[in-house]
């Protein structure tokens, strides 16, 4: 059986009590709680995160550990962090894993989490979602200083792709020719200024399957097709789109990552 000396007793910020096996503690850590407590009998350590947070914590400390599901991500991010506080590595392992399936929900939270902690690579997966928020969202995210500043550039160079191709392209009802004035082009080009103007904006950019669909069919009504190509050529419409997409997406295979731009390194 333990004896008082083998067991720490930590209180949450919000005064609930935790006895906790000191040699499993040593096993799972090599941060704080690997340090040799000098704690005399009854005292106890105080802790600054919740009872909430320390209970899912203090369960990787004994063989079988929680597997993190169906909890909210507020509740994710704090036990989160205090895995990486402590360096519990069951802990932080299981946290890394959960944080990385809730990209797509929260990729703000997550890529607060990625820049904090160096996770680089989950960093770059979880920035093109944050393309297009609103700044104020941003700001309002738990974000830190040199990560906003890094992302707000990497959000402009998206939107300099955009505006660059879209000046470039949006003209072309002419199809090189001074006596052409296609409508089908000028709806093709209403149609994506449309979805570019909603409340989805710049994130459109992160899907060029969804921001051109159903237009290839659209260019197929357009009457030209390029000088001097074959009978089956693509019409000019449908040249023009393809030709911009592509512009696109070079474009966008051209921005840096956000894990390199600015302060984010």
């Amino acid at each position: 059986s333990s004896t008082d000396g083998d067991i720490i007793v930590f209180r949450s910020v919000d005064h609930v009590l935790f006895n906790i096996n000191r040699l499993n503690l040593r096993v799972v850590t090599d941060g704080p709680f690997a340090e040799d407590f000098a704690v005399s009998p009854g005292e106890v350590v105080e802790l600054t995160e919740h009872s909430e947070t320390l209970e899912f914590l203090f369960q990787f400390v004994y063989p079988v550990h929680p597997v993190l599901e169906n909890i909210p991500i507020e509740t994710l991010c704090d036990i989160a962090e205090a895995a990486e506080k402590y360096r519990m590595a069951p802990a932080m392992s299981v946290c890394y894993i959960r944080m990385k399936l809730e990209y797509k929900t929260s990729p703000l939270r997550v890529m607060a989490y990625a820049h904090r902690h160096g996770y680089l690579e989950l960093l770059d997966l979880t920035a093109p979602l944050s393309v297009g928020i609103p700044v104020s969202q941003v700001l309002a995210a738990p974000v830190s200083p040199s990560l906003f500043i890094s992302w707000a550039s990497y959000n402009d160079a998206w939107a300099q792709v955009l505006r660059k191709s879209h000046v470039e392209s949006r003209m072309r009802y002419g199809h090189g020719r001074d006596d052409i004035d296609c409508m089908i082009w000028k709806d093709i080009v209403y149609t994506l200024e449309g979805r570019l103007g909603d409340d989805r904006g710049l994130a459109w950019l992160t899907d060029l399957d969804a921001l051109f669909a159903d237009l290839e069919e659209k260019g197929g009504k357009c009457a030209w097709t390029p000088a001097n190509a074959p009978v089956a050529s693509p019409k000019c419409c449908q040249a023009q789109l393809q030709h911009w997409r592509n512009d696109l997406k070079k474009n966008i295979e051209a921005i840096q990552s956000l894990s390199t731009t600015g302060d984010a390194q």
